[in-house]
């Protein structure tokens, strides 16, 4: 088992692990930095293995996690000699946005070393829970040199530095077109600052939602009151927007969003 070297004197909370399945979902002052760097040498373990099955299961969102270790070259980014360093470890509180949605925070540790490959980085490695008492990493990709930041209490659903924390949802205007009642299956991701439906073919589908239908939270698209996780299989119910540039939105698409594909949403079903 491959320790950790920790840059600063803190205190390691003992772990009191309950019932799971009957608790709510912890706030983010409870998660220890004894958790937050277990899970961070369950990746490092996991990644020295080459088990990126095992490394995944450890996220939040498995295509993410996979395009993540794709796009940085595979196992060959991956140092099996050194251990990542946690530099430091802060709360990243919970956070009302105001307008239906909540912003998960988690224990933030920023996690330094050299890849595989000889290069330097600086990851935020953000725990949270996502499902009344499973903790995962935002990305279990530890190497990314992905970095977070909070959302403003009185900005919209969106918070970014160079990775990825919360996505726009394109919302039409109230007079917006209707579906035509087909379903389109296939994984949520999050891919920058945007909300995609991967297909069967691995093609991106940008839904688009009827206002005062969709929100996001944590991890989660909340639509009709119904709570969708990233990286689960979904169908959403709707159609394709034959010409998207005619579409009103009351909030748009972010800049970086493919829109080549686009669905537009009246109901999702699991």
């Amino acid at each position: 088992m491959h320790r950790m070297k920790l840059i600063a004197s803190l205190v390691l909370a003992l772990l009191v692990v309950g019932a799971a399945c009957a608790s709510p979902l912890r706030e983010a002052e409870s998660i220890t930095l004894e958790e937050a760097s277990a899970i961070l040498e369950s990746a490092h373990d996991s990644s020295v293995q080459q088990d990126l099955e095992a490394l995944c299961d450890l996220g939040g969102s498995v295509l993410n996690c996979e395009r993540a270790w794709r796009d940085l070259g595979e196992w060959a980014a991956v140092s099996p000699g050194a251990s990542p360093t946690v530099a430091s470890s802060r709360v990243l509180p919970d956070q009302d946005l105001g307008n239906g949605s909540v912003s998960r925070g988690g224990r933030l540790l920023v996690v330094e070393g050299t890849d595989g490959l000889g290069r330097e980085f600086s990851t935020d490695f953000l725990v949270f829970d996502s499902s009344g008492g499973k903790l995962v990493a935002l990305n279990p990709v530890y190497w990314s040199g992905v970095s977070v930041s909070h959302p403003p209490s009185d900005g919209p659903t969106t918070a970014f530095e160079e990775g990825i924390y919360s996505p726009v949802l394109p919302v039409l205007e109230p007079a917006g077109p209707g579906g035509d009642g087909a379903l389109l299956p296939g994984e949520l991701a999050v891919m920058d600052r945007c909300l995609y439906l991967v297909d069967e073919r691995e093609t991106r589908w940008l839904p688009v939602f009827p206002a005062d239908t969709a929100s996001w939270e944590s991890d989660a698209l909340v639509f009709s009151g119904q709570r969708f996780e990233v990286g689960k299989s979904v169908s959403l119910g709707g159609g394709e927007a034959s010409d998207p540039g005619g579409l009103q939105f009351s909030q748009e698409p972010d800049k970086s969003c493919d829109t080549r594909n686009v669905w537009v949403v009246y109901l999702i079903d699991h």
